[in-house]
């Protein structure tokens, strides 16, 4: 099937990166890969001891994402494209951003937790800068433990810190529009499907 073939494909290439980036003194990166080549499993891993299907696609994404920032840290692409650090950022911060709202969707729709619409949005742009804070305090302490060089000077964190906190607000806009307009029907139909899957999980 096509998704084994792409799964498997990122899994090797991840693999190769975390050796790049070892044999590189990148030890975050390769640190990073093997997360990543963890993830990657564990759709399959939930099929084997759930019998459950998840959908794919939010996996990719994740993977595909920390396989460009990897990439771009072992083979040199942060240095040779200077706007590969902003496309990384902007992504991951995306998707994170995105896993934020549905997981807060989710709880709300549950019962578990009350909030507005508007909370939602609040939550799941703070939840993004949030991580993408704690990323840059990672890149920092790799620098100082490790000797890497994440972090060039002060202007980079900053242009990261931005790009996270724009990528973050176009998700959580997005995301708040996307519930006040999406008929009621709809989205209780695609509530329940989430509900059902995570609830068998």
């Amino acid at each position: 099937m096509i998704r084994h073939a792409i799964s498997w494909m990122l899994t090797l290439v991840l693999l190769s990166l975390a050796v790049i980036a070892g044999t590189q003194h990148e030890y975050l990166h390769a640190l990073l890969a093997i997360v990543a080549i963890i993830i990657s499993f564990i759709p399959s891993i939930i099929k084997r001891n759930w019998h459950e299907h998840l959908p794919w696609t939010m996996e990719l994404l994740l993977v595909l994402v920390m396989t460009l920032h990897i990439g771009g840290g072992a083979l040199g692409f942060y240095t040779t494209f200077t706007w590969w650090d902003t496309l990384t950022h902007f992504l991951g911060s995306a998707i994170i951003a995105l896993l934020g709202f549905l997981g807060t969707f989710a709880l709300y729709e549950s019962g578990r937790i009350h909030v507005t619409i508007r909370m939602m949005g609040v939550f799941t742009f703070f939840t993004a800068i949030a991580v993408g804070a704690i990323w840059e305090m990672a890149e920092f302490a790799s620098d100082q433990l490790l000797g890497t060089d994440n972090q060039p000077d002060n202007a980079d964190t900053n242009l990261d810190l931005i790009t996270d906190t724009l990528s973050a607000g176009v998700v959580a806009v997005l995301g708040v529009w996307y519930l006040k307009h999406l008929p009621e029907a709809r989205i209780e139909r695609n509530v329940e499907k989430l509900l059902e899957r995570l609830g068998r999980i």
